[in-house]
């Protein structure tokens, strides 16, 4: 029981720290006195401090109901060095809470408020070292963004009864290799995005400004060191592979497979029979640590858009999540196409993860979008060459499991060469 009181006195205080930050948020508070809450007389010390404004707010230990929250104004002189840092930083407001004294890590200067408080009601407690005061700071200013995310969260989030309100319909039929129809069965067919591709431009409708990206520098320069990491999160890529699977069922025995802009994970299940899968891509390290690839090139597509193979040398050809860095689409479908035999599928799956620094501007535009980035897409598949494709489709393969938001955004675009 002591220790259940201990926890509810600990959690109270912390809450106490973070409202009082948020006041400080809105108000300028002065010298007063303020009632100290009866649920919190216990504390025996809790100080808060405004770098912003200077101030600072200290609670005596004093079981009495006379306790009162005293906020003054410290004066220059007395105030420590490391405090005067933190007031000298005026670019943003800087608020530290110390919950009670036996936790608090923060606010070396404390000892110069215990001067001025009486002898008889002073706690017997010892200043903590350097080290162990800016780990206490830390911690202050981790529960007030905690708190500020959480009324975020608790004002923005949809209700529980809103996220049972909508129901995604699932189950496309798509055209795929050879003029085979399957199933998809995971994809969304109510989010807009099925029916992107309906209404088309007649004309090229970019010029070279919408592919003119923030840092024009040298794409190789991010790809010196290797990067094993994953550019979408495990229900997102596992809807991928899902995808795959249903894409290509039936498909022939010996599959010739091209990934374009690959890396160490083409997301190409285990149980597809291919003969042999090449990549494309720029750091040799990932192409080499990816376990299903036969042979690896790298080159740079934006530099030299012209693939390394003959013509009619794949029967699939995939590009996953990097179409949004092309800064020469048109011509990388259009060798896409030459590659790829009659009746060849060409699949390209992306979602709105990205790095902004280098993706295209007509890109940018509609991020969080895609049924206005599968429209890019399908106009990319239109122009490049004309009438060079035909049954193109735009899927939602959005899985909406992995957390209380959803998870990563999935779509895709197919089409066939004609």
């Amino acid at each position: 029981m002591e220790a259940r009181a201990r926890r509810r006195r600990w959690v109270g205080s912390r809450w106490v720290g973070v409202g009082l930050c948020a006041a400080c948020l809105t108000y300028n508070i002065g010298p007063q006195e303020v009632p100290l809450p009866q649920s919190c007389q216990s504390l025996p010390m809790l100080t808060l401090v405004s770098c912003r404004s200077s101030w600072s707010l200290t609670v005596l230990a004093d079981p009495s109901p006379q306790s009162r929250l005293h906020a003054e104004p410290p004066s220059p002189r007395t105030r420590a060095p490391g405090r005067q840092r933190w007031c000298r930083s005026r670019s943003f407001s800087t608020l530290v809470a110390c919950v009670p004294a036996f936790r608090c890590r923060c606010i070396e200067s404390r000892a110069q408020l215990f001067a001025t408080v009486p002898s008889s009601r002073r706690p017997s407690i010892q200043v903590p070292a350097r080290g162990r005061s800016q780990k206490g700071a830390t911690w202050a200013r981790r529960n007030v963004l905690l708190a500020v995310v959480g009324s975020l969260a608790f004002v923005l989030l949809p209700s529980r009864d809103a996220l049972a309100a909508k129901k995604w319909q699932r189950g496309a039929d798509i055209w795929s290799l050879d003029g085979r129809r399957v199933t998809i069965a995971e994809a969304i067919i109510n989010s807009g995005v099925s029916t992107a591709l309906e209404q088309l431009p007649e004309a090229w409708p970019f010029g070279p400004a919408d592919f003119r990206r923030w840092d024009e520098g040298d794409d190789a320069r991010g790809f010196v060191e290797p990067s094993f990491e994953r550019h979408i999160d495990d229900p997102a890529r596992l809807a991928m592979e899902r995808f795959y699977v249903e894409l290509l069922i039936g498909a022939p025995r010996g599959l010739r497979v091209l990934d374009v802009c690959a890396s160490w994970d083409s997301h190409l299940p285990t149980t597809l029979d291919t003969s042999r899968v090449a990549l494309v891509g720029m750091s040799w390290q990932e192409l080499e640590a990816n376990r299903v690839a036969t042979d690896v090139h790298t080159c740079d597509l934006n530099r030299d858009p012209c693939l390394p193979f003959r013509d009619a040398a794949f029967d699939v050809v995939t590009l996953a999540l990097s179409v949004q860095y092309l800064t020469r689409p048109q011509e990388v479908f259009q060798e896409i196409h030459r590659v790829l035999r009659p009746g060849g599928l060409a699949v390209v799956p992306f979602s709105s993860l990205s790095f902004p620094w280098k993706v295209v501007p007509v890109w940018s535009k509609s991020f969080h979008d895609g049924a206005a980035q599968s429209r890019t897409i399908g106009t990319y598949f239109k122009f490049s060459p004309v009438g060079g494709w035909h049954r193109a489709a735009s899927l939602d393969l959005s899985p909406h499991k992995s957390s209380m938001v959803g998870s990563n955004p999935l779509w895709a675009v197919v089409a066939i060469k004609a």
